[in-house]
């Protein structure tokens, strides 16, 4: 790997299965966005490979679901320990790769681990209940099992903390999952597999399978063993994914694209406005689901927003239209 900046990591640019390197068939080239430098050659993971890690995932689930859920959620807790010990490496290779600033990189690195520590907590808390029943004398016993095989698919956006809310959300239930992370960011997800064997999770539970999002995303939509399938994306690769999984009625859980408002109604504190504003515009390059993406002022207010925002235009040097929308 050429990571001239970077610290040496203890992962390959290779599909990660059953604890060991594996494979793939192509490659792809992951570059750092801000300088075009080559960071990492990546082999992906063709339609067999996915096959194989899913194959893999049937078989650890078998133990891992009979794991408690102490132990289950102590592993993620470890897990999230590792990853801040680590932060300075991981947020240095998420903004290699991914290109956001190096203090949004350790914010997200601590973003990551703080779902670690809370599914960790939330593992124990998996239990059963008992139900009224219409009939006396008679209650029913509801209790929770793992789903079986979870498929997991992540955006370039925040390619780490998107990945650990999903992995340490299944892994608590007592699923494996098989995680997809996004095409242009597949090196972040890699480094977590070692990370999590270090912590003690048992191969095979995670497998981690990066490559086309037409090639992975067709095989764990339609593989039988896969029961769950989780996306961050577009609404059109959600629309696509649900269809392609709708023979195999798996549960799927979507989180698509949207069009985030901000509104600002005429009693609000301007100065915090224009901050707030400017702040999510600019967060991760304005590319991220909770950014201002339209935003409403009322008409009370909207000479003195305009005020207040122009001299952060002039200063950032931009030149666009004195209409205010």
């Amino acid at each position: 790997m050429n990571m001239k900046t970077l610290p040496d990591f203890w992962f390959e640019p290779l599909p990660w299965i059953d604890g060991q390197w594996h494979p793939g068939g192509e490659t792809v080239t992951v570059r750092n966005p801000a300088t075009g430098e080559k960071i990492a050659d990546v082999s992906r993971a063709d339609a067999a490979v996915v096959t194989l890690a899913i194959e893999g995932a049937v078989k650890a689930q078998r133990t891992w679901r009979e794991v408690s859920a102490v132990e289950r959620g102590m592993i993620l807790k470890r897990t999230a320990a590792l990853l801040l010990a680590q932060k300075d490496e991981f947020a240095r290779l998420l903004t290699a790769e991914q290109g956001k600033p190096y203090a949004q990189a350790v914010g997200e690195v601590e973003y990551a681990a703080s779902f670690f520590q809370w599914f960790g907590e939330e593992a124990r808390r998996v239990y059963g209940r008992i139900a009224g029943h219409p009939e006396a004398g008679r209650e029913f016993f509801i209790e929770h099992k793992p789903a079986g095989v979870a498929g997991l698919i992540t955006p370039w956006n925040f390619p780490l903390a998107q990945g650990a809310k999903k992995v340490a959300a299944a892994l608590a239930a007592g699923c494996s999952a098989v995680w997809k992370p996004a095409e242009l960011t597949p090196l972040i997800a890699l480094a977590i597999g070692p990370l999590m064997r270090q912590a003690g999770l048992p191969d095979g539970v995670l497998q981690i399978v990066p490559g086309r999002g037409s090639v992975v995303g067709a095989v764990l939509a339609e593989h039988p063993a896969v029961r769950v399938l989780s996306l961050t994306g577009s609404t059109a690769t959600g629309s696509a994914l649900m269809v392609a999984a709708a023979p195999g009625i798996k549960r799927l859980s979507l989180e698509l694209g949207g069009n985030a408002p901000f509104i600002v109604l005429p009693d609000a504190d301007l100065d915090f406005v224009a901050e707030q504003l400017m702040r999510l515009k600019l967060f991760v390059s304005g590319q991220v689901c909770v950014t201002a993406n339209r935003v409403f002022v009322h008409a009370d207010a909207e000479s003195a927003l305009a005020e207040k925002l122009a001299p952060t235009r002039r200063a950032s040097g931009s030149r666009g239209s004195k209409n205010r929308r």
